[in-house]
């Protein structure tokens, strides 16, 4: 039974990522599912990657305790974003690096005048 979700963390560096189950139905409504670059369905040779905020069609696969995300693709059989022919997508974070107060908010490095003297 195919399940539609939304990628709430993707790690291209790793190869794997998180999918949020958005289907009210299923047992794994509201859950992050594990997903891997190897289960996810694209054509013709491109580069295999979600983006934070896609929605993907997704089958759940059950192994002993662990829980995967098994054949996405786009919704109800449709392309994923990295399968366009006319685009390619880049994604930034929202944070703004000043704001202190924000816990998500990279931390900034302070760097030290040259202290030597002569």
């Amino acid at each position: 039974m195919s399940l539609i979700g939304c990628v709430s963390k993707w790690f291209n560096r790793k190869g794997y990522g998180f999918i949020k189950v958005m289907d009210k139905d299923s047992e794994y409504f509201d859950q992050d599912l594990f997903v891997h670059l190897s289960n996810i369905k694209v054509d013709g040779g491109v580069f295999v990657t979600l983006y934070p905020g896609e929605y993907v069609s997704l089958d759940v696969s059950v192994t002993g305790d662990k829980t995967n995300c098994v054949n996405v693709s786009g919704v109800l059989g449709g392309k994923l974003l990295v399968e366009h022919e006319k685009f390619r997508y880049k994604y930034f974070n929202k944070h703004n690096i000043n704001d202190e107060n924000d816990e998500n908010a990279p931390i900034k490095e302070e760097t030290q005048a040259d202290t030597n003297t002569a």
